[in-house]
């Protein structure tokens, strides 16, 4: 069973450290475990002249196997029944008929021979990645994990949601953090989701313990949402609470908040926070002679 080499043989060197913590691996399995079947790695290897690959393998029967899988270079692992590809960095615990690999950031192409009987499943913190005969690719960076089918079948579970996935079809899944729910909330809010839609995600954000700055961020993000979509009530809500709090986005709150003000009181409720503006920016704002609100 071979994968195209397309998809994978544009590896770059890696480090010499990375290849002798692979042997000195491979050491340490063949001392400790009994042999019936083989398992291959290849990585690459710069040769004096020009670029070669290097083959190590160990034979083992289908009994455990824990490697860790770092790699800055594209690195092949063969199993007999499945191979992977890697960039970046995982964990791959293999027992008998169970295949499990905990993927944390960049690049992995799995492929499985069907009728393998084999149970392998590719974890990430978004993720539960099931095979059924397939060969798919998972990529991870900072807005989620990203499957896609190359062909087969694969079981995907994001937020307790099972999908099957088929050849040619892929699904993403964000991430759970404060900061992953502000960046899908963005993504909604571009591809010109409805406000409900995108406010959950700020709310389940800002309920997700974010650090001060993605707190502001989620924040600021609530407050103009609202704003375009005329809740002059739930700017206040949302925005009041952060008028006195300092950081890059504090002045576009206070905009908005003085506008709301304005749509629900007049003049009189906002003249505070737009004498605030001219102040801190310098010069009177815009704001204050679009509405014709004195100071």
């Amino acid at each position: 069973m071979t994968l195209d080499p397309r998809d994978y043989r544009r590896a770059t060197t890696p480090e010499p450290t990375e290849v002798d913590a692979l042997v000195d691996a491979v050491a340490l399995r063949l001392d400790e475990e009994p042999s019936r079947r083989s398992w291959t790695v290849w990585v690459p290897a710069l040769a004096a002249a020009a670029a070669a690959l290097a083959f190590l393998a160990w034979p083992a029967s289908r009994g455990p196997l824990t490697l860790d899988l770092r790699s800055v270079a594209e690195t092949h692992l063969e199993g007999g029944d499945w191979e992977l590809v890697h960039r970046g960095e995982g964990h791959l615990d293999a027992v008998g008929d169970e295949v499990d690999v905990d993927w944390e950031r960049g690049r992995l192409v799995v492929e499985v021979r069907p009728g393998a009987g084999l149970d392998l499943r590719v974890h990430t913190p978004e993720a539960l990645v099931e095979v059924v005969g397939t060969g798919f690719v998972v990529e991870r960076d900072a807005v989620g994990t990203l499957v896609e089918v190359v062909h087969g079948v694969v079981r995907t579970t994001c937020e307790g949601e099972v999908v099957e996935l088929r050849a040619g079809e892929s699904r993403r899944c964000w991430p759970l953090t404060a900061g992953g729910r502000l960046e899908r909330a963005r993504v909604l809010r571009e591809q010109g989701a409805e406000a409900d839609a995108v406010l959950a995600l700020v709310d389940a954000g800002a309920a997700s313990e974010p650090g001060p700055a993605v707190a502001a961020e989620l924040a600021a993000l609530g407050v103009d949402v609202a704003y375009a979509a005329g809740r002059w009530e739930d700017v206040l809500v949302r925005g009041e609470p952060w008028l006195d709090v300092e950081g890059p986005r504090r002045l576009e709150i206070t905009e908005r908040v003085a506008l709301a003000r304005v749509r629900l009181s007049g003049c009189s409720s906002a003249g505070p926070l737009l004498h605030r503006l001219a102040e801190e920016r310098g010069t009177p704002p815009d704001l204050e002679r679009a509405l014709r609100c004195p100071r």
